[in-house]
């Protein structure tokens, strides 16, 4: 969560060392997957791209340190509080709960379906306002995919439950596709990402649209691409705009102009004042 808005998704992932173990079963496969730790989230460290997840954990440590200075009048060992819980928010931590998934994935009369089961920890820390202290809560993920081409269009959809501890279970799914237009070489991305939460008494609901528009000229050797995140419920997006010039092979150069718009305290609204142009040369060797 040092920053979740630039990098692509698999730059922000945290390495994790695992064991994994596959086994075939005619056309399918049964997939196994173990880590002895987890990594937990790396916050940001200046305010540029904080997020209001970051900012609540932040508003929790800050009330925290006004009671204890308020209950205790040895001012050190408050201070030596806060630096732990400070310490496990901020640094690049490993906690000992082991995680582990269970996937089976097959394919059929042109269909890809999977299952899947994964049991581990919530990597965004929450603070107990009781205890003063960080935890991580664990939870379980039921899943199931599928993926085909239906109508013309490269179709996928996923569908997960979230058992949470201590906490509002919760339903989400992403359903999209892309398609070829039959102008010049466009391509349409489209991908709807729902979330659902249960035992609210509001915003029950948290959908999003994902959509991009994609084209390609002389040769593929420049590629110019728009790309709009728009939060249904909250009213705020991110639109990018980029062009790519792939100059050789091993060469490229990209521009891009991303907007950021929204009220203060949406996904995109806390980043408002953050829009930004950018060029970026790459060369491979």
């Amino acid at each position: 969560m040092s920053d979740i808005i630039n990098p692509d998704y698999l730059d922000r992932k945290m390495p994790e060392n695992l064991v994994q173990l596959n086994y075939y079963v005619g056309n399918g496969n049964l997939e196994f997957v173990y880590a002895p730790k987890t990594t937990t989230t790396k916050l940001a460290d200046n305010d540029l791209w904080k997020t209001s997840t970051q900012s609540n954990l932040e508003s929790d440590l800050e009330t925290i340190a006004k009671n204890l200075i308020t209950l205790d009048t040895n001012v050190v060992d408050v201070y030596s509080m806060i630096d732990e819980i400070e310490a496990q928010l901020y640094g690049d931590n490993k906690i000992d709960n082991g995680q582990y998934g269970i996937r089976y994935t097959n394919s059929k009369n042109g269909y890809d379906y999977g299952v899947s089961f994964y049991h581990g920890v919530e990597k965004t820390p929450t603070i107990d306002m009781t205890t003063y202290s960080v935890s991580y809560k664990k939870y379980d993920i039921i899943g199931t995919e599928f993926s085909a081409v239906l109508f013309g269009i490269n179709s996928r959809a996923e569908l997960a439950y979230y058992n949470i501890e201590d906490s509002n279970n919760q339903v989400k799914s992403v359903v999209g596709g892309d398609k070829d237009l039959p102008l010049h070489n466009i391509n349409v991305n489209l991908q709807v990402k729902t979330e659902y939460t249960q035992n609210l008494d509001d915003d029950n609901f948290v959908n999003t649209v994902v959509a991009k528009i994609s084209d390609k000229f002389k040769n593929e050797r420049i590629l110019p691409e728009i790309q709009v995140v728009y939060n249904v419920e909250d009213k705020d997006y991110m639109l990018n705009n980029q062009v790519e010039f792939k100059v050789k092979d091993d060469t490229s150069f990209k521009v891009m102009y991303k907007i950021f718009e929204g009220d203060t305290g949406t996904t995109f609204g806390d980043f408002d004042s953050n829009d930004y142009l950018a060029a970026n040369f790459v060369y491979r060797f």
